[in-house]
């Protein structure tokens, strides 16, 4: 299950680990799907810039995973998340994997690469718009992303992958999974409660992974 704050040891810590708690990413967590699809790769020809994917067959974690939403939704309001990586050549990134799914009803979705500023995301480098994603609590189709004049990203330099919504897609709501194993690392959400500012944490990640070329 996701990781919550740290015990608290006053009043005052008692009160902020509270107050970070309710404003952290909402979870759903489906029942695990009963019939296993192997999982798709890139196009051929690319090299893996970064991934948390699991074997073909366990992918990612389809029993639990993270909630965006859009701005219209009743109950939560917005909340974006994003995850971070950092290259280890200079790369031009062409393809992009996630563990995306969906309950039904409006699942359209803007998701990009992000530059970072000071820990959090600053300002997209590219952006797509995706729909239709896989029923949540199966595995494990993943939803491709790509560009063929690719994304340029400098070794060293730490980058987000971050799902959202954008015009037109304020009662949008869809799911990111969960990593295969659960592991927890950094990552950053965005929400009514945090003033609509990215808010650095700790917490699960989220299944991805980048490709591209060298550059």
């Amino acid at each position: 299950m996701p990781k919550k704050p740290a015990a608290c040891l006053s009043l005052f810590i008692v009160i902020a680990c509270t107050n970070l708690a309710a404003q952290a990413p909402h979870i759903a967590s489906p029942q695990h799907s009963a019939i296993i699809h192997r999982a798709n790769g890139p196009d051929a020809g690319l090299t893996k810039i970064y991934s948390n994917l699991g074997s073909q067959t366990d992918a990612y974690d389809d029993g639990i995973s993270y909630q965006i939403t859009g701005p219209g939704n009743p109950l939560w309001g917005k909340g974006y998340l994003a995850m971070p990586f950092t290259p280890a050549k200079n790369f031009m990134a062409k393809e992009i994997l996630m563990a995306l799914g969906t309950f039904g009803g409006d699942d359209s979705a803007t998701l990009a690469i992000f530059n970072d500023n000071n820990g959090v995301p600053a300002q997209p480098l590219k952006a797509w718009t995706a729909a239709n994603f896989p029923q949540e609590g199966t595995c494990c189709q993943l939803v491709a992303l790509k560009d063929p004049d690719g994304v340029p990203l400098r070794a060293g330099k730490q980058y987000w992958i971050v799902a959202g919504t954008g015009l037109g897609q304020d009662n949008s709501e869809y799911q990111w999974n969960f990593v295969w194993n659960d592991a927890s690392g950094k990552v950053a959400f965005l929400n009514g409660n945090t003033n609509d500012q990215w808010l650095p944490y700790t917490d699960n990640v989220a299944a991805f992974a980048v490709y591209g070329v060298v550059h």
